[in-house]
């Protein structure tokens, strides 16, 4: 008889290895990837139930950036969906967001941009995303504290020994084992998937200038109950940098890595139209010599 397969939902903070971890597992576990909310843009990713009750039979994984509140519990409860937490220390997750934002798109939920953005320098916008995104981080953490039948994952802990904690993950979802061979060809599988993984590093968070970093500490005291420490805010030390010289010495090599990846593309159009070029001229060598035999004829 066939094992019931896993509904799961991955509720994630953005910039937090996500897309890598929903095609991995959905790898694993042998089940579709699909979402649970009708549109996405500058929508708050609240999942739907009537999606939910829509969705495969035989087994699902949905990946959203979703806070946990009275409708997010009904549609687990409902929908008998397992939840799988993923967060990232905050600090990073904010370099690895503007970067983002400046590469993709600045259309999001967690905070509503215009093109102004991209004008201001990286400590500014640093400032910004801490004023406004930083808050909805923190709103996450707390939310999903209340609920208790949750698999927490940290990036850097994922990433770290991504076997084992890939396969603890499946034995959570799954009440079927998951074999070695399975999660090690998923992980395969995953790596050479796009997965918007940017550096897959971290101590990112070092580049935040001094007010960013203070900005999101006194956010977080406000939840004076809560412990943010896994996602890296420890209100008993202080994290202040001596200056701002370390956003600066971002900046620049985030500007420099910017211009080594246009100059790489632009040389691979050079060698793209050198080859079309020799390709061309080769043709029309053919041709020449193909009208002096025509006309020798004539």
């Amino acid at each position: 008889m066939n094992s019931i397969k896993p509904r799961v939902l991955i509720a994630c903070t953005p910039k937090s290895g996500s897309t890598f971890l929903v095609n991995l597992l959905s790898q694993a576990l042998s089940v579709p990837i699909v979402s649970l909310v009708p549109s996405y843009g500058g929508r708050e990713q609240e999942i739907c139930n009537e999606l939910a009750k829509k969705a495969p039979e035989n087994g699902f994984i949905a990946q959203h950036h979703v806070q946990f509140n009275e409708n997010t519990e009904k549609v687990i409860i409902d929908n008998n969906i397992k939840v799988v937490l993923l967060t990232r220390n905050i600090f990073d997750s904010l370099v690895s967001l503007r970067e983002h934002l400046i590469n993709e798109s600045t259309i999001g939920p967690l905070v509503h941009l215009d093109n102004g953005f991209l004008a201001k320098s990286a400590a500014e916008q640093f400032n910004l995303l801490s004023d406004f995104a930083a808050p909805w981080y923190l709103n996450f953490i707390a939310s999903w504290d209340k609920y208790p039948s949750k698999h927490t994952l940290l990036y850097n802990e994922l990433f770290a020994d991504l076997e084992t904690n890939v396969h603890e993950t499946c034995d959570f979802i799954s009440s079927s084992p998951t074999t070695k061979d399975k999660i090690l060809n998923a992980i395969k599988v995953a790596t050479n998937s796009f997965n918007r993984l940017n550096k897959g590093t971290s101590g990112r968070g070092a580049v935040l200038p001094e007010e960013s970093v203070d900005h999101i500490h006194r956010l977080a005291k406000h939840f004076s109950h809560k412990d943010f420490k896994h996602i890296g805010i420890n209100l008993q030390q202080s994290y202040f940098l001596k200056n701002n010289q370390i956003t600066e010495e971002y900046e620049i090599n985030f500007i420099k890595e910017k211009l080594d990846k246009l100059t790489g593309e632009k040389q691979q159009l050079i060698n793209k139209l050198n080859e079309m070029q020799s390709f061309i001229n080769k043709q029309q060598a053919h041709i020449n010599k193909q009208q002096a035999y025509i006309d020798g004829l004539q």
